[in-house]
């Protein structure tokens, strides 16, 4: 006797894609690409302008030659937007000088 191919149940019809294997009656779901979970979109970052707060609060850590990435964790921003600032402000961030 002659074994017969799986049959697939066509994806647009039904939510499942069924696989069947003739041979030993048993039957195996497949996730179609609708259950498929999709990878989390990525938080857009939002531009922060510098207030006169901010320019006060990275001087002032400047002065007492905080680590940048303790600095970073304080002010909520990253450590290439401190230095970026200080470079603008013309002063020397972070304790390696």
């Amino acid at each position: 006797m002659r074994h017969a191919r799986p049959t697939y149940v066509d994806l647009r019809t039904v939510s499942f894609k069924l696989l069947v294997k003739r041979e030993g009656h048993a039957r195996r779901r497949v996730p179609t690409l609708e259950r498929i979970t999709m990878a989390k979109k990525m938080k857009r970052r939002t531009r922060r302008l510098w207030s006169k707060e901010d320019i006060r609060e990275l001087k002032a850590h400047s002065r007492d030659k905080t680590p940048v990435a303790k600095i970073s964790r304080l002010t909520k921003r990253s450590a290439l937007a401190l230095r970026q600032k200080a470079w603008q402000l013309g002063i020397a961030l972070g304790h390696r000088r």
